[in-house]
């Protein structure tokens, strides 16, 4: 009678030891998740920021070819050019700014992979966070 009351309160500890540990594997899976949350919240400012980065420099590229076009315009009038006359570029200016225009796309492009990526990892990071408070919780 002894020894099952023994046996009893033993079991009682072991129990009660199970649920703190418990309580401490949610609460960090909580903080884990909390940690997550916030990185998601990092990660989609900088992508908004390489978003907004990537339009700046696309009209940036526009407004600078505008620019140069207009130049070549004003420095191909005459009083006796015709309205609708075409203005020659040379093939070297039109290339070059063919060529910044297309580096300033692709770098734009691997901006925001990278931070589409970023955010991508931070999700999966707290999904899994979540996945783990859930399992500890059952």
């Amino acid at each position: 009678m002894i020894s099952t009351i023994y046996q009893l309160s033993l079991e009682s500890e072991s129990a009660k030891h199970e649920v703190e540990e418990m309580k401490r594997n949610t609460e960090e899976l909580k903080k884990e998740a909390e940690v997550a949350k916030i990185e998601l919240e990092a990660a989609e400012t900088k992508l908004k920021v390489a978003l907004n980065e990537a339009e700046e420099v696309k009209a940036a590229d526009a407004r600078a070819l505008n620019s140069l076009l207009s130049e070549k315009i004003n420095d191909a009038r005459s009083p006796t050019s015709e309205p609708g006359a075409q203005i020659p570029i040379s093939r070297v200016e039109f290339k070059s700014s063919s060529r910044k225009v297309e580096e300033s796309e692709k770098l734009t492009e691997m901006k925001v992979a990278a931070a589409i990526a970023q955010v991508e990892a931070v999700r999966e990071s707290e999904v899994e966070a979540l996945q783990k408070l859930e399992n500890s919780q059952k």
